[in-house]
């Protein structure tokens, strides 16, 4: 009736899912309502022994119950796209962590019968691997895969990266370059090394590529596809600006020491040597006929050629003739 109260009514999830939009029950409707009820039993059994209170049966494993119960995995009986995810999130909501015990581990182990659930967080504190490549594997640590090296590093040799010391065998934190087998490095560092040089990633021993790419992927390390950081206009920036300040011990710009000018009593000379300081033609001589000039560090190294057309070629110019 028109301008009556009716309270909300609240519908659930699983059985909107099992229902489907229209509410109409078909065989492949009802196979997913079974599916589904299968699942809300594991949900509220993994509840119960997290409150404290196992249910029966010594041991329970969510997916090995959900494959029992309904016979083959969710994912294959629901036509549904929307349903599969949201089945797929419910499932990964009371998967335990076995590295922290929390709940939502959404990485299952990709070996056959293992059934260990993990954070992408925890991985690396479980010592577990994630493949970045081709079917996006995850493994345990007992299942994950080890690099087959006949080389072992020796009693002082030392991270290639970091230059700290590294463990007397490999293991999952110490690594080595399958092609050269010299050069060791740990985990964390051949993973930052691999974010920061992108496509230019390789062994920074032997410069081998193709190998050792492929090496580091299977083992879990994360590569990026873009070009080096140290190749970036932010980082490149400072490099291609010029120098353009006056270091002569008295400037005599009135102008001030930032003033340069193309050409000119103003005109800011480099160090011949460095190109890391400079000078104005005015505040190195009295003339404007200097063409060379050498700062104080290298002139005192004898690295520069020290070339000029007329005057003594001193720092700056300021030194008693």
């Amino acid at each position: 009736m028109p301008g009556c109260w009716a309270p909300a009514v609240h519908q659930c999830d699983l059985a909107r899912l099992g229902r489907g939009a229209s509410g109409g029950e078909t065989p492949a409707r009802a196979a997913e309502a079974e599916a589904l009820q299968a699942l809300t039993v594991a949900v509220h059994r993994v509840r119960h022994e997290a409150a404290g209170t196992r249910l029966e049966g010594a041991s329970f494993s969510p997916a090995s119950f959900f494959h029992e119960r309904v016979g083959t995995p969710f994912s294959l009986r629901t036509p549904d796209g929307q349903s599969r995810r949201q089945a797929r999130r419910l499932l990964c909501s009371f998967q335990r962590c076995f590295v922290c015990g929390e709940m939502g581990a959404a990485i299952t182990c990709g070996e056959k019968g293992c059934d260990r659930s993990f954070h992408l967080p925890c991985a690396s504190r479980g010592e577990c691997v994630t493949q970045y490549f081709g079917l996006y594997r995850s493994f345990c640590w007992e299942h994950r895969p080890e690099q087959a090296l006949k080389a072992k590093p020796g009693q002082n040799s030392t991270c290639i990266v970091c230059l700290g010391p590294v463990e007397d065998k490999k293991s999952y934190h110490t690594m080595a370059c399958p092609a050269c087998q010299q050069a060791w490095f740990h985990r964390s560092c051949i993973q930052k090394q691999a974010i920061h040089a992108g496509v230019c990633f390789c062994c920074l021993h032997c410069r081998n590529q193709d190998r050792f790419v492929m090496e580091m992927l299977a083992m879990g390390i994360r590569i990026s596809k873009r070009q080096p950081s140290w190749e970036s206009g932010q980082a490149l920036g400072p490099v291609y600006q010029r120098h353009r300040r006056c270091n002569a011990s008295k400037c005599l710009c009135p102008g001030g020491r930032e003033q340069a000018e193309e050409e000119g009593p103003w005109q800011v000379l480099l160090c011949s040597s460095c190109a890391a300081k400079g000078t104005h033609r005015r505040c190195l001589y009295s003339s404007n006929s200097a063409i060379t000039w050498e700062c104080d560090c290298c002139a005192g190294l004898g690295t520069g050629k020290r070339q000029s057309t007329r005057g003594p070629l001193c720092c700056y110019g300021q030194c008693p003739s």
